[in-house]
């Protein structure tokens, strides 16, 4: 069963909280809130569940949301779309934009269809999701002070993200690279003889009357 991480004070893991439920996916994946965490003698970050059980956090779990992919090799899943896109794709689930950007703190009564916050810059060409400069997910290690309205979060860093299942290659020219040094097994000697056959040798003969 893959295990989700998520907090209760980051809008990105809402989002995938609601997707969550209204699959009815709350028995398939493991949920695990990172909000009740502390360190031990090793240094890690141990959690601690509503049932009063630690869990240790994977060591390279450095924000939230995500999701640890427990049958893909334990691979870790970062930002709000990959996840969703992942779920849908092992669980056969299919989700409209309207539904996956929606505002969970927006209540069902007052909704403003027509207003909605953008959810990233286009920085390329295309529109696939590639290049997408937008704070996808939040660190973890921020306190709910950070997250308020009051605070300096408009000076956090921005993250490029790409989605999960986009396979990027570079084009790149073929490697007919030949180094310019001389080879060490290339001697003065090899060098002359390569040059005496390069250049045919031309008899000079002396001027007729220059002895008379």
């Amino acid at each position: 069963m893959d295990i989700f991480y998520y907090s209760n004070f980051c809008p990105h893991s809402q989002k995938v909280i609601q997707f969550i439920v209204k699959n009815q996916l709350n028995d398939k994946i493991s949920c695990i809130c990172v909000d009740k965490r502390t360190r031990d003698g090793n240094n890690q970050y141990m959690v601690t569940l509503e049932n009063g059980k630690q869990v240790m956090l994977p060591p390279n779990l450095q924000s939230i949301p995500a999701i640890l992919c427990v049958k893909k090799n334990y691979t870790l899943i970062l930002g709000t779309e990959p996840i969703i896109e992942y779920v849908q794709s092992v669980f056969n689930l299919s989700l409209n934009s309207q539904q996956l950007f929606e505002n969970p703190y927006e209540s069902t009564v007052n909704t403003r269809p027509q207003y909605q916050d953008p959810v990233g810059f286009i920085m390329t060409g295309n529109s696939n999701n590639n290049g997408i400069l937008s704070e996808a997910y939040t660190s973890y290690d921020l306190s709910p002070d950070d997250l308020s309205a009051q605070s300096n979060s408009k000076n956090r860093p921005m993250y490029h993200y790409t989605p999960v299942n986009n396979n990027f290659r570079i084009e790149a020219p073929e490697d007919s690279y030949r180094p310019d040094k001389i080879s060490s097994n290339v001697t003065i000697d090899v060098l002359q003889h390569q040059r005496n056959q390069e250049i045919p040798a031309v008899a000079v003969q002396p001027p007729k009357d220059l002895y008379m």
